[in-house]
C-alpha cells in the first residue's frame, strides 16, 4: 500500500515527465518567473485579504516570520509592518529584487531576502514559518515539510489551494499538445500527508475568491506560453493565441482572463 508521501511523489513526478515530453523547442531562462515577477505584488496595506489578517493575528511587534518562497513579498512586506523582521528565502533573483523594490517604496526596512532553494538552505529559525502557494511541485515533500517545522521556534503556516494555480493552463495544454493535463497535488493531498507525519494541523478554510487576472494579453500570453512551454511563433503558439483569444473577455478597455475559482486553507501547527 502507497502512502500520502508516495503517492503526492507520483502525482508530481507524472506532471513533471509530462513537462519534459514538450518543452524541447520552447523559451528556457535561467529564471523562470523573470518575466512575470512584478505581477506577483500586492498592496501591503490592503485590509480585504482573509488569509493576510489570519496571519497578522499571529504575529506581534517582536516576532520573527521566515516567509519560505515569498517571492515578491504579498505576505512578507505586510507582516514587516506589524513585526521585527521578516526573512524571505526565494531562489528567484528576480522575485528577490521585485521584492526589495516594494518594500523601499512601502517604506519598510525590516525586510531581507536570501537567495536560496529550501531543500538546500542553510539558514536560522524564527518564531514563525510561513509557506504560501510553494508546496504544489515539491517532489520530496516529506522532507520539505520536517525542514519547515525545524525552522519554525513556535508556528508553521502553510497556505494551499485546493486546486494547484497552475491548473488553470490545463484547458490549453489539451488545446495545444493534444492530452490532458496532470495536475499537481494540493490541500486534499498535503493533509494525509501531515498526518501520515503525526503532525495534525488546524486548517482554516477562506472563502474561494476569483484567481487575479494579468494585466493586459501580452502578459497572459507570456504566463500561458511558459505554463504550456510552447515556443513562440510556432504553430502551437498560433493555437495557444486562439484559445486565449476565447476566453478574454473586454471589459472597460481591458482585458480580463476567465479563470477558476478556488478555495484556500491555511493549515497551521505549534512547534513548541
Amino acid at each position: 500500500m502507497t502512502t500520502a508521501a508516495e503517492r503526492w511523489k507520483e502525482q508530481v513526478e507524472a506532471h513533471h515527465a509530462q513537462t519534459e515530453k514538450v518543452r524541447a523547442g520552447a523559451s528556457e531562462e535561467d529564471d523562470f518567473w523573470s518575466p512575470i515577477a512584478k505581477q506577483f505584488r500586492d498592496d501591503p496595506s490592503r485590509t480585504d485579504d482573509p488569509v493576510l489578517n489570519q496571519l497578522v493575528s499571529w504575529v506581534d511587534a517582536e516576532s520573527t516570520v521566515l516567509d519560505v518562497g515569498g517571492g515578491a513579498g504579498r505576505f512578507a512586506i505586510p507582516l514587516a509592518k506589524r513585526c521585527r523582521e521578516v526573512i524571505v528565502a526565494d531562489s528567484s533573483s528576480s522575485m528577490l529584487e521585485t521584492l526589495a523594490s516594494a518594500s523601499k517604496e512601502a517604506g519598510v526596512t525590516n525586510v531581507r531576502g536570501v537567495q536560496t532553494g529550501w531543500e538546500e538552505a542553510e539558514i536560522e529559525a524564527e518564531d514563525m514559518v510561513l509557506c504560501a502557494h510553494v508546496l504544489y511541485g515539491i517532489v520530496e515533500i516529506e522532507a520539505f515539510l520536517r525542514k519547515l517545522g525545524e525552522h519554525a521556534r513556535g508556528r508553521v503556516v502553510i497556505v494551499s489551494h485546493t486546486v494547484a494555480p497552475t491548473s488553470m493552463a490545463s484547458p490549453f495544454w489539451k488545446a495545444v499538445h493534444g492530452e490532458e493535463r496532470i495536475l499537481l497535488p494540493a490541500l486534499p493531498e498535503l493533509v494525509p500527508v501531515l498526518w501520515e507525519m503525526d503532525v495534525f494541523p488546524d486548517i482554516v478554510m477562506v472563502p474561494a475568491t476569483q484567481q487575479r487576472s494579468p494585466p493586459d494579453r501580452e502578459t497572459a500570453l507570456t504566463w500561458l506560453r511558459r505554463l504550456t512551454w510552447v515556443a513562440p511563433d510556432s504553430e502551437k503558439d498560433r493555437v495557444l493565441q486562439e484559445e486565449l483569444d476565447a476566453v478574454f473577455d473586454a471589459e472597460g478597455g481591458e482585458y480580463v482572463l476567465r479563470r477558476a475559482r478556488s478555495e484556500q486553507g491555511i493549515v497551521t501547527w505549534l512547534t513548541d
